[in-house]
């Protein structure tokens, strides 16, 4: 008669539900936990990911700036040394005239040297 009253048999089947429904709702639950652990994971090695590749870009910065250093410095270094032969050009030239001017003048002795030795 209890069980008439309790529905015992039925009872019986709802807590057999219950279980399931629980059974179910854990193993979805230790599903989606795995789940968030491989997300977790992943969310870790693109932060590592992330970090090495700042560190790497830090490095190219530093790079960078040095070759802009070295580039200024042979840029100016450029700049004395096509001073410098613009100047051993100018002086060529003013040689070249000089010897030229010699030259003629010594010819132009020779010259009259001998036309005074022939014409006595």
């Amino acid at each position: 008669e209890r069980e008439s009253v309790l529905g015992g048999a039925s009872l019986g089947s709802s807590d057999a539900r219950s279980r399931g429904r629980l059974v179910d709702a854990n193993e979805r639950a230790r599903q989606q936990t795995q789940v968030i652990r491989g997300a977790l994971e992943v969310a870790q090695d693109t932060e590592q990911v992330a970090l090495d590749i700042t560190a790497e870009l830090g490095r190219n910065r530093e790079t960078i700036a040095s070759i802009r250093g070295h580039i200024s410095e042979t840029s100016s270094t450029l700049g004395t040394a096509r001073t410098l032969i613009a100047s051993m050009q100018k002086r060529e030239v003013q040689q070249k005239a000089i010897l030229t001017f010699v030259a003629v003048i010594l010819l132009g002795s020779i010259s009259t040297v001998v036309y005074y030795s022939v014409a006595k």
